[in-house]
């Protein structure tokens, strides 16, 4: 009774301690040294966690003090010599070695898969300092393990890939069996961010066949996302519009919607999300988009393109909203045009000034038409051609001297 109590006291106060501690985006020297000190208590888990999380160096010569004490679990000690790696000890070397030795002979208690997964962790480590003689006891070990995909062993495949460059096509390979073949659903994308982060576009078919098959809809959406970031291509443009009517989770055709309209946000984008959502089976994503149609406007366009190709996208677009019908009447579309080809000729002259004021010459017809309900003129324009046409013009504005 009193031993559990003793142990109930060190985890309350140690736990209080950390708690405490992580408030602070830095730790005093004194806090530092009381988080090391419970590497003796009962809890000493606790410490290993924090030292691993906050990375206190400072813990380095503990450590190798205390490396070998009989209370440390063999898992224990491998998560203090991976510290020994991160902290540069000049013992991890030999620790590393005399640590896969002491596995040959565990007691029965250490059954099954953990004697060969701590040998294979270990002989990662022995990789990452330039020891390859324990190479094949870590890849053997990694060609069993790709379906239960230990994260550990994906963490040390993507470092063997930065630091041993003897073994980077192989650790590479890995991750991307991984990627395809893994039953963890969180692993699967775990092992496919490395391989994105250190290759880029060239894993770009690897991170479209995740997006269109993996089982977890969590992953589908998440590699959306770094799709967006990386690869806004044409390719992925009309995937997603392909992937909206065949996509099973809801929350994932929320996201390509929201993708085609604030990424991409042509008026081809917003005929198509609009045309789509009579056939949207998710009442609730239904209602959002609709209620996002309304309240829409176009994204900013890229501020690597020049005026003068923001004048030409926006007389294409009239083009197409009249093709639509969000726009009435061809002697207006025309005359539209024709306002803009001033425009560019004007700054094509070097006259910003007079570019300026035909383009707002150009969003005033356009507001003043779709304000004007009372004539009875052919010229309209409806509210989704009005967004495009006056917003659109307003993006060009803020790019022109105010007069």
């Amino acid at each position: 009774m009193k031993l559990f109590l003793y142990n109930l006291i060190l985890f309350v106060a140690f736990t209080f301690i950390t708690e405490v501690f992580s408030q602070h985006l830095l730790f005093t020297q004194e806090e530092k040294e009381e988080i090391i000190s419970y590497l003796d208590s009962i809890d000493y888990r606790g410490a290993i966690n924090t030292i691993d999380e906050y990375k206190i160096s400072e813990s380095r010569a503990k450590i190798e003090q205390i490396f070998w004490n009989i209370k440390f679990a063999k898992l224990d000690q491998l998560n203090l010599l991976r510290l020994l790696f991160e902290f540069n000890s000049s013992l991890t070397h030999s620790y590393t070695l005399a640590f896969i030795d002491s596995l040959e002979n565990l007691p029965s208690f250490y059954t099954g898969e953990i004697p060969s997964y701590l040998q294979a962790m270990a002989a990662g480590i022995l990789v990452l300092l330039g020891d390859n003689s324990k190479v094949d006891m870590f890849f053997n070990f990694v060609d069993e393990d790709s379906l239960n995909s230990t994260f550990s062993v994906i963490n040390l495949l993507s470092e063997i890939i930065e630091k041993a460059p003897d073994y980077e096509e192989r650790a590479k390979n890995e991750l991307i069996r991984y990627v395809k073949f893994s039953i963890n659903d969180n692993a699967r994308y775990s092992a496919l961010m490395p391989l994105y982060r250190k290759y880029g576009t060239e894993m770009l078919s690897l991170m479209f066949e995740v997006f269109i098959e993996d089982e977890e809809a969590n992953n589908r959406q998440l590699v959306l996302d770094q799709l967006i970031k990386c690869c806004k291509t044409a390719q992925l443009h009309t995937l997603l519009k392909e992937r909206l009517w065949l996509e099973p989770n809801y929350y994932v055709r929320y996201k390509i919607m929201g993708k085609l309209l604030g990424v991409y946000g042509t008026p081809e984008d917003y005929k198509f999300v609009f045309d789509y959502l009579p056939n949207e089976p998710n009442p609730q994503v239904k209602e959002y988009r609709h209620e996002d149609l309304e309240l829409y406007k176009p994204p900013n366009p890229d501020s690597s393109l020049s005026i003068e190709n923001l004048i030409n996208d926006i007389s294409n677009q009239t083009d197409t909203l009249y093709g639509y019908t969000w726009l009435g009447d061809l002697n207006f579309a025309n005359e539209l045009k024709n306002i803009l080809t001033t425009a560019k000729t004007n700054l094509q002259n070097g006259d910003s000034l007079a570019c300026r004021v035909q383009v707002k010459v150009f969003q005033d017809l356009v507001d003043n038409v779709y304000k004007d309900s009372l004539n009875t003129d052919p010229r309209f324009v409806t509210i989704e051609g009005w967004k495009f046409l006056y917003w659109n013009a307003q993006y060009i504005l803020d790019r022109l001297p105010k007069l």
